[in-house]
């Protein structure tokens, strides 16, 4: 069956409360959590930044086999997390090693 309630219920539910002196307190409390960090990565790169950002990218697509799969979901699943959550926190630790920032 459907949900009662759906995405976009939501997003309008929270464009109406977003407004005035909630979003006021939202900004600040943002821009507090959000201040001192770098603007720019300190990840090493294979090339020099261009000199006016262009916001071009790639994308690069990789598999792993299903053996390595059930590893992942079975070692997720042992620590109460899904494998998105898994997989974010190695992403997490591969950032913070290669960039030598701890707030990742």
């Amino acid at each position: 069956a459907p949900l009662a309630l759906q995405y976009g219920d939501y997003a309008y539910w929270q464009r109406n409360w977003l407004q005035g002196a909630v979003l006021d307190e939202q900004l600040v409390y943002w821009e507090k959590q959000l201040a001192g960090l770098p603007v720019v990565h300190a990840l090493p790169l294979d090339h020099a930044r261009p000199a006016v950002q262009s916001f071009a990218g790639a994308f690069h697509i990789s598999h792993i086999n299903k053996s390595t799969y059930k590893a992942l979901t079975g070692l997720c699943q042992a620590q109460g997390a899904t494998l998105f959550m898994g997989l974010h926190a190695a992403f997490s630790v591969l950032l913070s090693r290669y960039s030598n920032e701890q707030d990742i």
